[in-house]
């Protein structure tokens, strides 16, 4: 659940599950929201459930699609995979332990795998988010500056609450950043976040559901149960530009002209940035450019990211 729902609710939130986590899903205008975002700065609380793992984290090694963190003060983004995709975590390498920000829906397969000790009550982690985001967030930080490089992370304090602040890999194409807190100070950090310095836009899951698709970014729940091999490229997911807004689903099928199943949709949205519907799609190797979606018309195949923000999402798959 969030943190700061009192406040959620104050500036007038409307919420939703996502995968048993209660988070804001809107504050009235989620296409403004999105545009504002895309202009200046936002600000959001995900879903994550947080883990504490020992450095030695073999098992969680084996669990994640890439390498480890093994500095202090670095961080990997990976999905969570067996045969199939579970899910995804941030892992950032601590002093003495690995801090694990982990998909709501891949809890139970992680812990069922990892030992860790569960800090998602006891922790409260903020989203920073658009092309001034690195000068939002260097206006309130005190005692470190704005990390640079992707998926590294500094300690310092915004007004007297310590904070860890950690560059993303950019999943909503503009500028990222995660700012982690003590559960206790999460209401000052959340207000000095909103409204000190240059104000930032509250946005909720629709919003960030929108930014992620434009960026060609999957969600979690986008990958969940595709083999594994697709984040090899087997199959591959990529843009469409369909007639209509797509359906989400297995059953909502992509053909080629010749009526010919060759993949599926994994979610569709209608872009705000672009004024337009867009898709992205799980396809075979040997897709053609030009498709069919069911209930959705043609579908023009293009390349990701759909927008060009001030950054390139770092979790686009190969296609």
């Amino acid at each position: 659940m969030t943190r700061v729902e009192a406040v959620h609710r104050e500036l007038g939130a409307v919420f939703r599950d996502v995968d048993g986590v209660r988070v804001p899903d809107s504050y009235g205008r989620p296409e403004r929201a999105h545009l504002a975002v895309r202009n200046g700065v936002g600000l959001t609380e995900p879903p994550y459930v947080v883990l504490a793992v020992d450095r030695d984290g073999d098992a969680l090694e084996a669990a994640l699609s890439r390498p480890l963190p093994t500095a202090d003060g670095r961080a990997v983004h990976g999905r969570l995979v067996d045969e199939t995709v579970h899910g995804e975590a941030t892992v950032l390498a601590a002093e003495d332990r690995l801090l694990c920000l982990v998909s709501p829906g891949a809890r139970d397969w992680l812990t069922g795998r990892v030992d860790g000790r569960d800090r998602t009550d006891a922790l409260a982690v903020f989203g920073v988010h658009g092309p001034r985001a690195t000068e939002k967030v260097a206006g309130v930080l005190h005692g470190a500056g704005a990390p640079e490089t992707r998926l590294s992370f500094v300690r310092g304090r915004m007004d007297e609450a310590g904070v860890t602040v950690l560059r993303t890999d950019d999943p909503a194409g503009d500028e990222g950043y995660e700012v982690v807190c003590e559960a206790s100070a999460a209401r000052d950090v959340h207000d000095t976040l909103l409204v000190r310095g240059s104000n930032a836009t509250p946005f909720g899951r629709h919003t960030w559901e929108t930014l992620a698709l434009e960026a060609g970014t999957p969600l979690p729940a986008d990958l969940d149960g595709c083999p594994a091999s697709v984040l090899d490229g087997d199959p591959r997911v990529v843009g469409l530009h369909p007639d209509r807004r797509p359906a989400t689903g297995d059953a909502v099928r992509v053909r080629d002209r010749d009526g010919r199943r060759v993949g599926r949709v994994l979610r569709g949205v209608d872009s705000p940035s672009l004024d337009r519907p867009v898709a992205l799609a799980a396809v075979g190797p040997d897709a053609p450019d030009d498709l069919r979606v069911n209930g959705a018309g043609d579908a023009a195949r293009v390349s990701l990211p759909f927008y060009d923000g001030s950054a390139v999402s770092g979790r686009v798959l190969p296609e």
